[in-house]
């Protein structure tokens, strides 16, 4: 007996399926004249069995291949509300439902709002974040890429990606989805929590290249510098104890352009050591390949260690989170790096792409 097929989370976004197009049902039609059965169609068309079946049942009550008209109420707003609607929405990105029906002066409900914009190929979802972009260093990215835009696999292999993360308890967590009673929403084991006021966070440093990584590194903060916090003495920390054991001559090392990786005191060093250095564009960790891995990192410490996050801040809760930050980075698949750094050339063409501006990186 065949396994069952495993089930699979419920998107609470799925939407009816686009209709067939003429051309699709042309396909169709000519498979089916070719005598293949509907599951040999739905694979090669990666169409369900059943919206084959269906679009050859009704093939001959439709004309030209065009999707016939569905019996419905009739629609409540006009091509000119349509396009008020429309224009309401590209002059404010954020607009709501109550601005929309303010500014058009149209009653309708938010479903129907969404199923016109919808129908104009209008998408509604939450802002991506990105850091913020002045114009200069728009020219400076696309500078950038296009001096790399020849950049083959064997270039970017050579590279040593490197970057800080503050790594605090409890952060990073994705939201949780759950099947509950209305009246158990609130109930200990329906809610996800979070920590409240100042938790415990350390800053880690570690680096990446094709076919291995760095250990992680446990940054010290300057008890000399402002507020305590993390100077270019604590990086030139990371620089003695690490560039020894993973930097080879003929590799290149890459840092943005945090204040404490461009004080002359690391330039000089990086110089006298003969470290060659990648430039780096500015507010450009899209271009990181190692952005993924910190992800990983605090998803996994969310899994597989949630206790730690309600641990106080002794000696003993401190190492117990070291460790298991150092166990967290060693469960990284290197298929997984070894694949973020081979997606380079796809990031460097993105932000050609995008002029500069923001990727989906």
């Amino acid at each position: 007996m065949a396994p069952r097929k495993a089930l699979y989370e419920i998107s609470p976004n799925r939407q009816r399926g686009k209709d067939l197009n003429a051309f699709e049902r042309g396909q169709i039609k000519a498979h089916h004249a070719h005598r293949l059965t509907h599951p040999q169609i739905a694979r090669l068309m990666n169409k369900s069995p059943n919206t084959i079946s269906t679009s050859i049942l009704e093939e001959k009550t439709r004309r030209d291949g065009i999707t016939k008209p569905r019996p419905g109420a009739p629609q409540k707003t006009t091509a000119r509300d349509r396009r008020r609607i429309l224009y309401v929405v590209k002059k404010s990105p954020d607009a709501t439902y109550a601005k929309i029906r303010a500014e058009t002066g149209i009653n309708i409900s938010n479903s129907t709002i969404h199923r016109i914009l919808d129908s104009l190929n209008m998408d509604h979802w939450i802002a991506k974040k990105r850091p913020f972009l002045s114009k200069d260093q728009v020219k400076a990215r696309l500078a950038w890429a296009e001096e790399r835009k020849d950049w083959t696999f064997d270039d970017f292999a050579k590279v040593i990606f490197t970057d800080e993360c503050s790594v605090e308890r409890g952060s990073g967590k994705r939201p949780k989805w759950i099947w509950c009673y209305k009246h158990q929403r609130l109930d200990t084991g329906f809610v996800q929590t979070y920590g409240k006021g100042t938790n415990l966070s350390i800053m880690i440093w570690a680096g990446i290249w094709l076919g291995d990584r760095s250990n992680i590194h446990f940054m010290r903060r300057d008890e000399s510098s402002k507020h305590s916090g993390y100077s270019a003495a604590s990086y030139q920390e990371v620089l003695d104890e690490q560039v020894p054991q993973i930097y080879e001559p003929g590799m290149i090392w890459q840092q943005d352009n945090a204040s404490i990786h461009t004080a002359g005191v690391i330039i000089d060093w990086l110089a006298n050591n003969a470290i060659a250095v990648l430039p780096w564009p500015a507010n450009s960790p899209d271009l990181n390949p190692i952005e993924h891995c910190w992800a990983y990192l605090k998803d996994y410490l969310n899994k597989h260690h949630p206790r730690l996050a309600s641990q106080g801040q002794s000696e003993q809760a401190i190492r117990a989170y070291q460790a298991a930050i150092e166990e967290a980075w060693l469960a990284i698949g290197q298929e997984l790096i070894d694949a973020c750094i081979m997606s380079m050339m796809r990031r460097v063409q993105a932000v050609i792409t995008a002029k500069g501006w923001y990727t989906k990186y």
